[in-house]
């Protein structure tokens, strides 16, 4: 009996579990093809909550810990390079080193295997690395390669950009070069015909957000070094005077939890008007702002204002109150709000 041929999706985040989902129905429901989801893991935090088994095909979970600083780290995920009759391997983050692995192995194997890059939200736009953090990445990349002996990976780092094989398709907001491309907006627009197998995978808990005036999509800002403690500091006063606010003008304000954060670190915001929303933390942004309409749509700088497909909602950035400089994406509807004066008159209105 002849086995079928598989396409494998190397999945890190859960925005990339649903547009796999969506590219993989949107595509392939119709051919003999079965679809194998690589969730690899790099946060305890994520893909908390979801009924995997729920997902077409076949899933596997695997932690991320060549990335971390874990002298001997996991090696179940090169299990993969056992399956067979790999068509097509879709993947994202380019410089993680468990996808490197992946792909050059089973491109040894099957040299024909179509390769689909998927950019994570807008990382195709941003810059990953300074220059000291690719300097710690190569002695990383090196370690690996050369004292825990994973002969499989390059000797550089990848990128968006940068990567030593022909790119087949790309699934982004915007397209980069020559490769077979896939509009992120064309893909979530089949969500209304896919609503119900991506609400029991995601376990989608969307009422709550239908009774409030403002969501306020939350990012790891604590979490990231490269942004100063100033900033930081400005980022929890502005959390506090939007609580205020929220208050003052009895406005219903939902916090949506960014998958990668820990929502205990919001809990002193909440109060008769501003709650965190349950059941929900890793339910990625972009099912929650094509079901909802007419809400404001806040952040410091959340990329999901680019994903409203059909424009039905108010969107915020606060980005120049925090003195975060960081550039406008393509969306002009975009508003951003350069002060609490601002705030409260456009927002909280």
């Amino acid at each position: 009996m002849r086995k079928k041929n598989k396409i494998l999706f190397l999945v890190n985040t859960e925005y990339v579990l649903l547009m796999s989902l969506l590219y993989y129905l949107k595509n392939f429901t119709e051919r003999d093809i079965c679809p194998i989801f690589i969730i690899i893991n790099s946060n305890p935090n994520r893909f908390k909550d979801l009924n995997l088994n729920d997902l077409p095909g076949k899933n596997y979970c695997f932690p991320n810990e060549l990335i971390s600083s874990k002298i001997n780290p996991n090696r179940e995920f090169l299990k993969v390079l056992e399956f067979e009759n790999i068509e097509e391997i879709a993947f994202q983050n380019p410089h993680f080193f468990v996808n490197q692995i992946i792909i050059n192995g089973l491109k040894k194997m099957y040299p024909s295997c179509l390769l689909t890059l998927i950019s994570d939200s807008v990382a195709i736009d941003r810059i990953l690395f300074t220059r000291k953090k690719l300097l710690k990445y190569y002695i990383l990349l090196f370690f690996r390669k050369f004292v825990n002996q994973f002969r499989l990976l390059s000797c550089s780092i990848w990128t968006y950009t940068k990567i030593p094989y022909k790119i087949d398709g790309l699934i982004a907001h915007r397209i980069m070069a020559s490769e077979k491309f896939y509009d992120t907006t064309f893909l979530l627009n089949s969500l209304p015909d896919n609503i119900q197998l991506v609400n029991k995978i995601f376990n989608s808990n969307i009422d709550q957000f239908l009774d409030c005036d403002i969501i306020f999509f939350t990012q790891p800002i604590l979490n990231y070094a490269s942004i100063s403690k100033n900033n930081k500091d400005k980022y929890l006063e502005l959390l506090r005077i939007i609580a205020g606010l929220a208050e003052k003008r009895r406005k219903m304000v939902i916090l949506k939890i960014h998958p990668g954060e820990n929502e205990n670190a919001y809990s002193e915001f909440e109060n008769e008007f501003v709650r965190i929303c349950k059941n929900t933390k890793n339910l990625p942004a972009e099912i929650i702002i094509n079901v909802i309409s007419d809400k404001s749509i806040v952040s410091i700088c959340s990329s999901i204002s680019a994903y409203d497909v059909k424009n039905s909602n108010r969107h915020f950035w606060l980005n120049n109150i925090i003195g975060l400089k960081i550039e406008i994406l393509s969306k002009s509807s975009i508003v951003l709000i350069q002060d609490v004066h601002e705030l409260e008159n456009k927002i909280f209105s």
